[in-house]
């Protein structure tokens, strides 16, 4: 993947947060537990920039999206989404498994 470091970090990130999705037996998680998760990864993150991942990740058909009743978000990984965290699909701008 070419582009600055900070992409690079960017893609880095989605495909830790979909790897994560992936061992969760539900699938989902909500904002705060994913955040929690980046920051166990040493990844230095706040809620909005994992809103901003979650959005990125939405938006290509990654995960599913839900705002919550306290106005904080959930996701759900998809097929799509699983087979990219598991290295048997690739996506511009999410790292590929064999690369980190």
């Amino acid at each position: 993947m070419s582009g600055t470091f900070a992409d690079r970090v960017e893609a880095d990130r989605r495909l830790f947060v979909l790897q994560m999705l992936a061992e969760l037996d539900s699938g989902s998680a909500n904002e705060r537990a994913l955040t929690t998760g980046l920051r166990g990864m040493n990844e230095d993150v706040t809620i909005d920039q994992v809103r901003s991942l979650l959005s990125w990740l939405g938006s290509v058909r990654l995960v599913n999206v839900i705002q919550l009743a306290d106005s904080s978000y959930s996701a759900t990984i998809t097929q799509r989404g699983y087979d990219v965290a598991h290295g048997r699909s690739s996506i511009p701008g999410v790292s590929r498994k064999d690369r980190i």
